[in-house]
């Protein structure tokens, strides 16, 4: 099949609804990368970066505490959207005057104290919003963005990288808006196409119960592995290491090239994305660099730093979406999930820079960093990869493969079916339901049947009226009673816009009232003859 073939295929299959916002996410880590790492022409600021994700975990913290007694409200969401671009252009706005007035990244400095706490803060939201934007995007298309995302970021590092200080100090204080912006559009092209994120109660949640044990050892490898990070930040001094212009440059490109060879082998080879496969990849490249920091060669130095800061660059992309992969599949949605790993992940880093700054002073302390360092990369290494929810027909990532392999993008698919039920949507399938003995069910038993009656006949009205997503599992939930705040908690909208659905909904169907579309769910005839 020739290449314009293919991309026409690809094209159709993955970019149709997508735009240059979805992948904004690439603009934060832009931001925080020349805020935090100083777009790589250092390992970082020194120990102000350490203390300022110590800080953000201690925030996504106290998020994930709120979290546990029910998802956000949509207009707690909202706040935290603003509140999120208020911090981090004011953070931006104390990094130009720091500029301005010449004092450098001066640690003791007011504005930069003030600089890292509105930042860190800031990021908390600022990253984990994007979260709700993944979760309503089919696996490969979510993989993509975080990809595409991550490329984005690595041109716009490189070419901010040939910019003044000044200059890029100016373009530094427009960027939270556009990334906020990005966000708003494609969550506004998300509810204008009417995708929303999988119903939580038809979630098969294959990582929980029995496999929750695996799921928080994975977690105790990323916390490792970020600690190792946080130490090779500072190795072996604890202070920052620099990297020259060309160095950078290079650093950057190669990055970029990766990261569209593992597009196009994923999306054009049909090659597997496999954890394992990405976890020896990290592991190899963070090795490499701490051998590579023993060595007194100049250059050997440089390679180590450029090879470090890759493996932190893949990193926490790829806990992004791990934490979208697992959410997908657990009791706690992929924002949840997020927080936990992330957080977790920031503070081990926080701490692994702290350990990087006390431990050289101590005897023989660069010798207890490099043992450190290898221990817990064993460790890690050993818990991550004999984990079993990364074998079989549970891979982690085998989602995107099957997607690929069909080139079909199912967003917002119904609720699977239980084991030894017809699939929800296969013909005949709710005659088969209807035929069970209803009757002797237990109460609970009865409200799930009901409920696959539902989604099997909202399938039929879907094809029939050229319903969507949202109205579809809007639909469901007004005929199993649902109140219009109780629908609007659970797919994750204001009141008002589920208002709005609705009517769109009744329109469609050609009715007007609850009563109606009740009879219409449950196949009366005389509601079917009222659409006549």
């Amino acid at each position: 099949m020739g290449k314009s073939s293919w991309f026409d295929r690809f094209r159709g299959a993955y970019l149709d609804g997508l735009c240059l916002s979805f992948f904004g996410i690439g603009i934060l880590r832009f931001w925080y990368q020349y805020n935090l790492y100083n777009l790589h022409a250092t390992t970082d600021y020194g120990v102000g970066v350490a203390w300022t994700n110590v800080l953000r975990a201690a925030v996504g913290g106290l998020l994930v505490l709120c979290a546990l007694r029910g998802e956000l409200p949509a207009r707690a969401r909202r706040a935290l959207v603003w509140a999120s671009l208020a911090l981090m252009t004011l953070s931006s706005s104390f990094n130009l005057l720091e500029v301005v007035v010449g004092q450098g990244h001066d640690p003791s400095s007011a504005f930069e104290i003030a600089r890292y706490v509105t930042c860190g803060v800031g990021l908390v939201w600022g990253g984990g919003m994007w979260m709700d934007v993944y979760a309503r995007l089919s696996p490969s298309r979510a993989f993509l963005c975080v990809v595409g995302g991550l490329a984005l970021s690595c041109l716009l590092s490189l070419v901010a990288g040939y910019l003044s200080p000044y200059a890029m100090g100016v373009v530094n204080l427009f960027v939270p808006a556009f990334s906020v912006l990005a966000y708003w559009d494609a969550t506004h092209r998300l509810d204008a196409a009417g995708r929303c994120a999988p119903p939580r109660h038809g979630l098969d949640r294959r990582y929980g119960g029995q496999r929750r044990g695996d799921v928080v050892q994975l977690g105790a490898s990323f916390f490792m592995f970020a600690f190792v990070l946080g130490i090779t930040l500072g190795y072996p001094d604890g202070d920052p290491r620099e990297l020259g212009q060309l160095v950078r440059t290079v650093h950057q490109a190669v990055l970029v090239a990766v990261l569209v060879g593992l597009l196009l082998w994923v999306f054009k080879r049909g090659g597997a994305f496999r954890f394992t496969g990405v976890w020896y990849f990290e592991n190899v490249l963070l090795i490499v660099a701490i051998v590579l920091l023993t060595s007194d060669a100049g250059w050997t130095r440089s390679l180590a730093t450029a090879l470090f800061l890759s493996a932190e660059s893949f990193f926490y992309s790829f806990v992004f979406f791990t934490s979208y992969a697992l959410g997908r599949h657990m009791s706690r949605p992929p924002m949840f999930v997020l927080g936990v790993l992330y957080s977790g992940s920031l503070a081990a880093m926080g701490l692994g820079r702290l350990f990087s700054t006390l431990i050289p002073v101590l005897p023989y302390g660069e010798v207890v960093m490099f043992v450190a360092m290898s221990t817990l990369m064993v460790v890690e290494m050993v818990m991550a990869l004999r984990l079993g929810i990364f074998r079989g027909d549970e891979a982690l990532f085998g989602e995107i493969a099957d997607e690929v392999a069909s080139s079909g993008v199912p967003e917002c698919a119904p609720a699977p079916a239980a084991a030894g039920e017809p699939p929800v949507g296969a013909d005949g399938a709710r005659e088969a339901l209807a035929d069970r003995d209803i009757r002797a069910a237990a109460p609970g038993e009865l409200a799930h049947l009901e409920s696959d009656i539902y989604r099997v006949r909202v399938d039929e009205l879907r094809e029939a009226h050229g319903l969507t997503d949202v109205e579809c599992e809007i639909a469901v939930r007004i005929a199993r009673a649902r109140s219009r705040s109780v629908i609007a908690a659970e797919l994750g909208y204001s009141q008002n816009t589920i208002r709005n659905y609705t009517r769109s909904l009744y329109a469609k169907l050609g009715i007007h009232s609850k009563q109606q579309l009740v009879d219409l769910m449950e196949g009366r005839t005389g509601a079917e003859d009222g659409l006549a």
